[in-house]
Order: C-alpha cells, then structure tokens, then sequence
C-alpha cells in the first residue's frame, strides 16, 4: 500500500524515460526498486522524492543496500560522476548488480544471466546422468554412451563389409586414418565386432 503511493508520486514528477507516452522512472517490485533517470540531476529529484515520502510515513531506506550504476551509451561513458546520496550516505557506483534474481549490468547485456543459467543446467543435467547411469546399471541394461558405441561399430561394419567397393574404399581410408592417429580406437572397433558378432 504504502509503495503503490510512492510510485504514483515518482510518475507525477514527470522524470524519466517514455514508453508509449507514459513516463517511467522505476520498476518496483514489493520493497525492491530500481529508479531510472536519463540524467543525475533528475535521478538527485527522485531520490529526494523518496527520502521525502520516506520521511513522511516513517519509513528508512538501507543505503548501503543502494547502489548507483550508469548505463553505457554505445563505449562512451562519463569522466566524472558527481557523488549522490541516499539518508546522507554516499551511492556505492558500480558496472552491475542484481535485481530480482537478474544480473543487470552497464552495457545492457544478459552474458551473466546465460552463464549462470548454463551452469545451473550443467550441473543439473551431470546429476540426471549420474542418476540414470546407476538405474542402467541397477537394471543391468545399457546406458547411452554403450547404446551409441554398439550402434557406431555396426555401422563401421555393415559399411566394412558392404558389397560397395566405393564404401569399401571410403571405409579403409578411414581405418588407415585411425590407425595412424589413435590405434587404441581400431581396437575397440575390434572388440566391439566380436561382441556384435555374438
């Protein structure tokens, strides 16, 4: 209740970005906010808005929860940043933070936010694995890395033993190829066809 009044009073100060012909200066979230500004000294008017609403309703923001981050325009950026206050404390300026659980950074890119999540689906998908390897093994059926080792070595040798002399050729080009860089796979081939044989 309390911050649904705050934002109505930031949107009638007539300060910030438009969007469709409304004026945004804040994306809020319960007792999270973000306040955007073209300008310091129109960021400087809607912190005093807040520090006055604050003021008024017997409320107190963490100023070292704050942070001030100025958004790149193309590779250029200010010299100078003139220090602004929350509650008489100084901003901490910085290149990101994070907001809502998302990384928002000063060149507008997700980089963070892909990395993190391509580690979080990393490390789920190692425990999917190991979890199924111990039901295949617990099943004692076949797991994918043997599935696809004994589907390659069938059609190593249905292409091997092919009436073609064209795949014939193909197919011991291959084999000198492997044998010249890694033996070990020739053999492998090899104990695969006495399994696949049986």
């Amino acid at each position: 209740m309390y911050v649904n009044n705050l934002i109505e009073e930031l949107s009638r100060a007539g300060i910030g970005f438009s969007v469709s012909g409304k004026i945004m200066n804040n994306i809020s979230y319960a007792d999270d906010m973000a306040l955007l500004s073209p300008s310091i000294g129109a960021l400087e008017t809607l912190i005093g808005i807040c520090e006055r609403y604050a003021e008024a309703h017997g409320l107190r923001y963490k100023s070292k929860k704050s942070e001030l981050l100025l958004f790149k325009a193309g590779t250029k950026k200010p010299m100078y940043i003139p220090p602004l206050k929350l509650g008489g404390v100084e901003l901490k300026t910085v290149t990101q933070f994070k907001y809502l659980g998302h990384w928002v950074t000063e060149d507008l890119t997700d980089d963070l936010d892909v990395e993190r999540e391509r580690r979080a689906l990393a490390v789920r998908s190692h425990m999917l694995a190991r979890s199924a390897s111990g039901m295949f093994a617990e099943a004692r059926v076949d797991g994918f890395q043997a599935i696809m080792r004994k589907r390659v070595a069938s059609l190593m040798r249905r292409v091997r033993d092919s009436p073609s002399s064209l795949l014939n050729t193909v197919m011991d080009r291959i084999f000198d190829i492997l044998n010249a860089k890694e033996p070990s796979l020739l053999k492998f081939y090899d104990e695969w066809q006495i399994v696949i044989s049986k």
